[in-house]
């Protein structure tokens, strides 16, 4: 464990982190950008597949961080944990953002309203 607190990729690592939280709303607003234009058809589960936000997560589009926010805002995540309930994928990331969304320190009203305005709802 002290190898790893002294080493260069644990201090890259978190001022990684440390600069993304910091950004955090600047980080959300661009990432909306690689969303699709209609809010509700990001989250939806079509024949078998999985939704919109979670393929860009797959593909590096979009940060954990930004899906997480989405999904605390949509609840969107009981629709996927019941359609999903036995995709090995989502289960995956869903352990992560379970872990992970409890330590994202942000603004919810202004998340909301980043939300509202981009999507225009």
């Amino acid at each position: 464990i002290r190898d790893l607190a002294y080493s260069d990729i644990a201090e890259k690592t978190y001022k990684d982190w440390l600069k993304r939280q910091q950004s955090l709303s600047y980080v959300f607003k661009s990432e909306l950008s690689q969303l699709n234009s209609n809010f509700n058809e990001n989250f939806i589960c079509k024949n078998n597949e999985h939704p919109f936000l979670l393929k860009k997560y797959l593909g590096k589009d979009i940060s954990l961080e930004t899906m997480c926010l989405l999904l605390e805002l949509s609840g969107a995540k009981k629709h996927w944990d019941s359609k999903m309930q036995y995709d090995l994928v989502w289960d995956t990331i869903r352990i992560k953002v379970e872990k992970y969304g409890p330590f994202i320190k942000y603004d919810k009203d202004k998340i909301k309203n980043i939300v509202l305005y981009y999507f225009g709802e």
